[in-house]
């Protein structure tokens, strides 16, 4: 699946993993430098964005999680369908979500459960 990394300085890396690899990617990742480096952006007066790793589902999801202090902040965009037939994005932002759920969606995103993940809404 499509997993990209997402720098606080607006760079991204790309890669294709299996749930495994982006687990791994998940917990391997140096965030407290990450944030360190957003923070210091923003003083500074330049651009930033909270770091976060996403992955792209070729059913038309993503699911995008920026880990921070308080747990952190997920993203879930999916298609919904409007009238029975007309489709278009629908997203879910939970916050402060905490480490071992956040890998319970990574498994529910790559199992394609995502009611898992709409349920905690």
């Amino acid at each position: 699946m499509k997993v990209w990394i997402q720098h606080a300085d607006f760079s991204e890396e790309e890669f294709e993993l299996n749930l495994e690899s982006t687990l791994r990617m998940l917990e391997d990742m140096d965030w407290p430098s990450e944030l360190a480096l957003e923070e210091s952006l923003s003083k500074r007066g330049g651009e930033s964005c909270p770091p976060g790793l996403g992955i792209v589902h070729p059913a038309e999801r993503i699911l995008h999680i920026c880990p921070n202090p308080s747990g952190g902040l997920v993203h879930f965009h999916y298609p919904h369908k409007v009238m029975g037939f007309l489709s278009r994005q629908k997203s879910i932002t939970l916050e402060g979500v905490r480490p071992d759920l956040i890998k319970r969606f990574i498994h529910a995103f790559f199992d394609q459960e995502w009611d898992v993940i709409k349920s905690c809404a």
